[in-house]
């Protein structure tokens, strides 16, 4: 069922471009002008572009996606149950709550927005109106081990999906990030943070923290390092095809990688990768590591050649 607010955004969807009169709303909801005009305000505190036209009523400053306030991502799905709500502090916490409940692997939670979101080292993730911020939960058949490899094939779907959409080459940077080329560089167009939940010998639950700027406007701050699908090309996407097109991708990587292991994948993750055999820094638990970045080893370590010797970086950051 659709709340006001959702009846009120819809309403915006249906006259794109063009005002939608409070008088109109007011009689097609049953509600005052009054009630309108509070809705209203709350819908611009939440962030939504809406001008108020005195004359002719309220308007969109902005196109806007609502393919999943309509629950596009709803139908069609065959192995993944989607949960949809408008805003969360994090997704992760609605998907650990869950698993941690026994809900079987498949489902995922996602939302307009996060007032929490974040990524990996518990660093902030800018999680605003327009992109797409999913927890996805698994319970996957293999040992704890294994499991930082399901971040690089999550990457590799999504770089997939991604290109897919924006028709420019879209490469990976170890182990978690999806970037695209910019004239100012390498630009962050996605992250995925993923949480464990182990025994000694087997995986209890993994979960996906997928966030990828389609739509939405990114902060001053982070325009030296991340971009956005609209940035880039200038239109409005549907995020629900985007979701279902990574979704469909993952589904069957993930069955493979059960079955098989990472090895199948290690071609195709160095083929999307942005800099092969290129210098790279890596910051770990460790220290400074320097080197060259050879490639991906069978469980999804990175490769670094240093001082005539190739090794492999379990865990850390690449900083340059």
């Amino acid at each position: 069922m659709f709340s006001t607010r959702d009846k009120i955004l819809l309403a915006f969807e249906q006259a794109p471009r063009r005002a939608v009169s409070g008088a109109d709303l007011a009689h097609r909801l049953g509600m005052t002008r009054a009630s309108i005009w509070k809705h209203v305000k709350a819908l611009r505190a939440e962030g939504f572009p809406i001008k108020t036209h005195q004359a002719t009523g309220y308007a969109m400053t902005e196109p806007f996606d609502f393919s999943l306030l309509k629950g596009e991502l709803v139908r069609g799905s065959r192995f993944w149950n989607a949960h949809y709500q408008f805003s969360t502090a994090s997704t992760q916490t609605l998907a650990k709550n869950a698993a941690q409940q026994g809900a079987p692997e498949g489902h995922y939670w996602i939302v307009e927005k996060q007032t929490a979101g974040r990524g990996r080292l518990d660093r902030v993730w800018d999680s605003n109106l327009g992109g797409i911020w999913l927890s996805l939960l698994l319970r996957p058949a293999i040992p704890p081990m294994r499991v930082p490899a399901l971040t690089l094939i999550a990457a590799l779907c999504l770089a997939e999906a991604i290109r897919s959409k924006l028709h420019r080459p879209v490469k990976l940077k170890w182990p978690n990030d999806v970037v695209v080329e910019t004239v100012g560089g390498w630009r962050k167009i996605a992250g995925i943070l993923t949480e464990i939940s182990a025994e000694i010998d087997r995986a209890k639950w993994v979960i996906l923290g997928i966030g990828v700027n389609v739509n939405n406007p990114l902060p001053e701050t982070l325009e030296k390092q991340a971009t956005s699908l609209r940035k880039l090309s200038k239109r409005t996407y549907s995020r629900a095809e985007l979701v279902k097109e990574f979704l469909e991708r993952f589904a069957g990587a993930y069955r493979r990688f059960e079955k098989a292991g990472f090895d199948g994948f290690r071609q195709s993750y160095w083929h999307a990768y942005s800099r092969p055999n290129q210098a790279v820094e890596l910051k770990t638990s460790q220290g400074l590591i320097k080197g060259i970045a050879r490639g991906v080893d069978a469980q999804g370590a990175l490769l670094v050649e240093s001082k005539h010797k190739t090794f492999p970086v379990w865990e850390g950051e690449i900083v340059r």
